[in-house]
């Protein structure tokens, strides 16, 4: 029962913010810009085949890349030591934590004593202390 309580935080994440904009991208997709059901988006959708197939051939150039440097990569690592493949691996994975380390600055900056969060909650009169 207990496992069944700690999933609803994430139902209504999903719901939040999967299932909505996925059914809004729907009806947007099937109505015309006065809110009737319409497949006018679709017959607008062939006039952007240029941006279109530049994406694709852009995904396909980066994938290409990717392929290239990484499976001589991998092959490389592990034909090394195993205290070496873990230095490898994490200077590999470094550059790949940073969108997290700097989301968790932001949150530091934002949540920190005196700072913009409790600076609004004081104005509204609730304070640190009490919570």
């Amino acid at each position: 029962m207990k496992s069944k309580k700690l999933s609803i935080p994430y139902i209504i994440w999903m719901l939040v913010f999967t299932m909505i904009p996925l059914v809004m991208i729907c009806i947007s997709a099937f109505t015309n810009k006065y809110g009737s059901f319409s497949l006018e988006p679709f017959q607008k959708a062939f006039e952007h085949t240029g941006v279109f197939t530049k994406s694709l051939w852009i995904a396909f150039i980066s994938t290409l890349i990717c392929l290239v440097l990484s499976y001589p990569l991998a092959y490389m690592i592990t034909k090394m030591k195993p205290s070496s493949q873990r230095t490898v691996i994490m200077l590999l994975m470094i550059p790949m934590w940073m969108n997290f380390l700097l989301r968790i600055y932001a949150w530091i900056i934002l949540l920190q004593d005196n700072g913009p969060v409790d600076q609004v909650m004081s104005f509204f009169g609730i304070h640190g202390k009490y919570i």
